[in-house]
């Protein structure tokens, strides 16, 4: 015997845990086709799947949650209990899955294969439901009352909103300013090309091999437990022994441990923001400042209030206000900036090799920091690791640093406590804590 019951509406929320973004985009929550999966809650095995297109909105006013209510037509199914799931937007979702877990546990590497997104397209950004959301739904028939299924969906992508608070950053020390900062650009870094369709998470006391995941043990949801976390398709082939570029870069869009300085993105000025939306990427807790967590290096422009130069014929340092007379070349030391080594060496005592050029690394013992001329600005570089959420701690803790799809994240560049790097040279950073590798303050 068949009942037919009438899915009136459903609602797609934006069930972010991380924070409400005050600018909303309607594509985000756009559904163009939804498929729904129904499972013998019992016996787990497929039932029926339905695919359902051109959804009609029934409601054009937005509610304080955001919901967007659709119509569409009757669907027939025997009467008992489901596990149901529900994939929208989706093109490559199989029209019958043998089991659960089958469905469960499918990756896709193709869909986001290059790991961001500008903007959402417009037929909306794949979702599903929560796995443990819909378990032994109760399809008992009702006389003349229509059953409705209510899904609240999530993305797979998280998002990111980017600004500064202002569009000039002063350093100075001891009230006396000796440059300006102005962030220019930025990049993400160590972006995932692969996720899970439904979230997994793991308890781990220690690293180990990848489980068999169970439901729904391994599809609850994320709670910020001790050891518990949210486990992306690479997680468990992240490591903390070296960065190895060749064996682990086909995993990431722009991996950080062969950075390049081309494909910045500008940094909107003041007031304004922009977005981008990325894959999930969580590590162990000793490999998540170890160059396979998300990040961003920004790009920004040294602009010094002088520099002293080296008068040979006086046997003296100048202080030179004029751009065009500043070398290639500038190096920081004790909050001054010199033209060259020689300067530097004057000012300092220090018997530094003159004709030598020094990488970052090399001149970091000695207190010293240097910044390039590059396409009419002096260049310095920032790398800021994303955190999914702090710790109170001295140690950083499990899910410190990290993304996790459908959340939202904010980085705004609040202040800037001293110049970066000429280059980014990537290090290995184990567990030091706090982000000791960066001179941006984020908020």
């Amino acid at each position: 015997m068949q009942e037919s019951y009438n899915f009136l509406n459903f609602a797609t929320e934006d069930s972010t845990r991380s924070g409400i973004d005050d600018y909303y985009f309607h594509n985000e929550y756009a559904v163009s086709r939804l498929d729904i999966y129904f499972f013998d809650a019992e016996t787990k095995e497929f039932a029926a799947k339905v695919i359902i297109r051109n959804l009609t909105v029934a409601e054009t006013e937005w509610d304080d949650e955001y919901d967007i209510t659709y119509i569409y037509d009757q669907v027939k199914l025997q009467v008992g209990l489901y596990d149901i799931f529900a994939v929208a937007n989706y093109d490559k979702a199989p029209d019958k899955v043998e089991k659960e877990a089958d469905l469960l546990d499918m990756v896709d590497a193709v869909t986001y294969s290059e790991g961001i997104e500008a903007n959402i397209p417009d037929k909306g950004p794949v979702m599903t439901t929560r796995a443990t959301a819909l378990q032994a739904v109760d399809f008992v028939p009702w006389t003349n009352k229509e059953f409705i299924l209510r899904l609240e969906l999530e993305r797979v992508m998280a998002k990111l909103q980017i600004g500064v608070s202002q569009n000039s950053f002063e350093l100075s020390h001891n009230g006396r300013k000796y440059a300006d900062i102005n962030i220019t650009n930025y990049k993400f870094v160590n972006l995932n090309k692969c996720y899970y369709l439904f979230q997994h998470t793991d308890i781990l006391s220690e690293l180990t091999g990848k489980p068999e995941f169970v439901f729904p043990d391994n599809y609850v949801e994320y709670e910020g437990l001790d050891n518990q976390y949210v486990v992306d398709p690479h997680f468990y082939q992240k490591t903390t022994n070296t960065l190895d570029a060749n064996s682990f870069r086909k995993n990431y869009l722009s991996w950080f441990g062969a950075f390049t300085t081309e494909d910045f993105a500008s940094m909107p000025s003041a007031d304004n923001h922009g977005y981008a939306y990325i894959l999930e990427n969580t590590s162990f807790k000793t490999s998540q400042k170890n160059g396979y967590s998300p990040g961003i290096v920004f790009k920004a422009a040294v602009s010094p209030v002088f520099v002293y130069l080296y008068d040979s014929s006086l046997r003296q340092l100048k202080e030179e206000y004029r751009p065009e007379y500043w070398p290639y070349t500038l190096y920081l030391y004790n909050y001054n900036f010199y033209g060259t080594i020689q300067a530097v060496n004057v000012a300092s005592g220090m018997m530094l090799d003159e004709l030598e050029t020094y990488s970052d690394s090399q001149l970091k013992p000695y207190g010293i920091k240097q910044c390039k001329f590059n396409m009419g600005v002096y260049e310095t570089f920032y790398t800021y690791w994303l955190h999914h959420q702090n710790s109170d701690n001295d140690v950083m803790g499990p899910m410190q640093y990290g993304i996790v799809g459908n959340n939202f994240y904010r980085i705004l560049v609040s202040g800037v406590n001293g110049m970066g790097n000429s280059v980014i040279e990537p290090e290995v950073l184990r567990d030091n804590y706090p982000n000791s590798y960066e001179d941006v303050a984020v908020e």
